[in-house]
């Protein structure tokens, strides 16, 4: 490899590091503690779940956890696509009857450690904290 193309290279990271800012950090060198299950799907053309719905959730993290502007801003496009592939993950297994219910389980298991480790790079200490007990709150409400 010659000075040019690793000068090339190391421009390209450097114009990478600029645009993306500490998030660009995160991608590249933050240990990733969880894998997103690759049979969800990421597509954007899955039917939206209500904006009305994402909003009012936005609305109360915000409220609960005195979110900044900018974390709402690095949040809303991660918690709609949470949304969309939620719902694609429960459809995906709708008329399985019982036993598909066990399955559903392991990978929402998976789906939300996976969020969860998002969203912990995103909030702080403190706020991830009361974010794990709105969602406990969350859940056990639900079931």
């Amino acid at each position: 490899m010659g000075r040019k193309k690793f000068f090339v290279i190391f421009l390209g990271a450097v114009v990478l590091f600029a645009a993306g800012g500490y998030g660009a950090y995160e991608f590249f060198f933050r240990k990733k503690t969880a894998v997103v299950p690759e049979f969800i799907p990421r597509s954007s053309s899955a039917a939206s779940p209500s904006p009305r719905r994402d909003k009012l959730v936005i609305e109360q993290i915000k409220s609960e956890l005195n979110l900044t502007e900018y974390q709402i801003k690095r949040l809303r496009p991660i918690m709609k696509e949470e949304s969309l592939r939620r719902d694609a993950l429960v459809k995906k297994y709708a008329g399985g009857g019982q036993e598909g219910q066990p399955a559903l389980q392991e990978e929402l298991k998976l789906f939300r450690k996976y969020y969860e480790d998002m969203y912990s790079h995103i909030l702080s200490d403190a706020q991830f904290e009361q974010y794990k007990k709105l969602r406990a709150a969350h859940y056990s409400t639900q079931e």
